[in-house]
């Protein structure tokens, strides 16, 4: 069993180049220093370097707060419509929305 998980963790290519499977435990402590990529730490060749802390520009003036929204009472127990039966003649499809039944019309009777 313990072969197999080794195999498994080798991956596909290991495998199919009929290279043995090296357990986790043997490959050092340098491979475990290092990312998949590489050795961290360590840039890509042509990356440009990240700027330092003393050459960045300072930070604009935070943005001005956002006004509440608070909607009414009355707009929050406005009746909401539900199982609305489609208004083409002959169609009688019943859709859960208004938004619904719009892309039902949209979509299937190319309306609006």
């Amino acid at each position: 069993m313990a072969a197999s998980e080794a195999a498994a963790a080798a991956g596909p290519a290991a495998l199919a180049a009929g290279a043995p499977p090296v357990p986790e435990a043997a490959r050092g402590a340098a491979a475990a220093a290092s990312g998949p990529w590489g050795p961290l730490g360590s840039r890509l060749r042509g990356s440009r370097p990240r700027p330092s802390a003393a050459r960045q520009q300072p930070a604009a003036p935070a943005p001005p707060a956002r006004e509440l929204i608070q909607p009414s009472v009355s707009e929050l127990s406005r009746a909401v419509r539900t199982n609305i039966l489609c208004t083409v003649r002959g169609c009688g499809k019943i859709l859960p929305n208004s938004p619904a039944l719009n892309m039902h019309l949209v979509k299937s009777h190319r309306l609006q």
